[in-house]
């Protein structure tokens, strides 16, 4: 049987714990909730092109597509473009390469597709789309980065929160 000071002391730990893993930023999976924004990493690749047939953009480094699912979960429409979205790999952050990501979210005959990038979300629904980021290849094939997604600006209030992507 625990005494009242060991108990005491186990409680305290308990909700030590409890503050310290609610305080996190970083979200361990491929989702995250920030403001009023769900954001699903649907899949990632790493290439040295986007696009298809004459809507192709290559480079000499690597691009990085994230495929994405943003459900926007507040009372208001809004447009989604690159200001939601950096990459970080340690401390150094990337942002996104906006005529790659064009390219990548382009249909066959070079129009934008109904994804998220450059559109309007209304309240309640969920688009998907792409995101790219262009990197040096020794970045794109690191194992520790992550994708800094972003809340709309409240005020002065920005939420921001980082999914680990699997490489």
């Amino acid at each position: 049987m625990m005494t009242t000071g060991k108990t005491k002391l186990l409680a305290v730990i308990c909700m030590l714990t409890l503050v310290l893993t609610g305080c996190s930023s970083e979200e361990t999976s491929a989702k995250a909730t920030a403001g009023e924004f769900t954001y699903k990493v649907m899949n990632q690749a790493v290439s040295t092109s986007v696009g298809t047939g004459e809507n192709k953009l290559e480079t000499d480094q690597q691009f990085l597509t994230v495929d994405l699912e943003i459900t926007n979960d507040s009372e208001q429409d809004v447009r989604i473009d690159a200001y939601f979205f950096s990459l970080l790999n340690g401390e150094e952050e990337h942002f996104i390469a906006d005529r790659a990501t064009v390219y990548a979210n382009m249909d066959q005959d070079g129009e934008l597709t109904e994804s998220f990038y450059l559109n309007t979300i209304p309240p309640g629904e969920t688009k998907i789309g792409k995101i790219v980021f262009e990197l040096p290849e020794d970045v794109a094939k690191q194992t520790d980065l992550k994708l800094v997604v972003k809340g709309a600006q409240t005020g002065s209030d920005l939420e921001q929160k980082e999914i680990k992507l699997d490489n």
